[in-house]
């Protein structure tokens, strides 16, 4: 094998595991604003915001809870479901840490 061609599957290696690390399902809490910090009164509009992008559900079908405070952070609890449709609903949850950080959310 040439060195070209190594350089090639390098190359193609890293770019495969680069792009498999970009792709997540909705449930792995993937998201452009991790660690962004959020203040405590906007953390249920925020946490509402950012699992409808993550997973294309309107926010008009998301509820959130009270955000419940504890040692690690604030923890966010929702539900979703789709208009029309009984049988398309799930629940999910936000974390942010205890700086306000946005950690993630994800279906449970």
């Amino acid at each position: 094998m040439t060195m070209r061609r190594k350089s090639y599957l390098w190359t193609s290696v890293f770019a495969g595991l680069a792009l498999a690390g970009c792709q997540g399902s909705s449930g792995t809490g993937a998201s452009a604003a991790a660690g962004q910090i959020v203040s405590a009164g906007q953390m249920p509009n925020f946490c509402r915001s950012q699992f409808a992008s993550q997973t294309g559900v309107s926010p008009g079908a998301i509820s959130t809870d009270d955000p419940v405070v504890g040692a690690g952070g604030t923890t966010i609890r929702g539900t979703w479901t789709l208009p029309n449709d009984d049988d398309t609903a799930g629940t999910f949850q936000c974390r942010f840490g205890p700086n306000g950080a946005f950690l993630g959310a994800n279906q449970i």
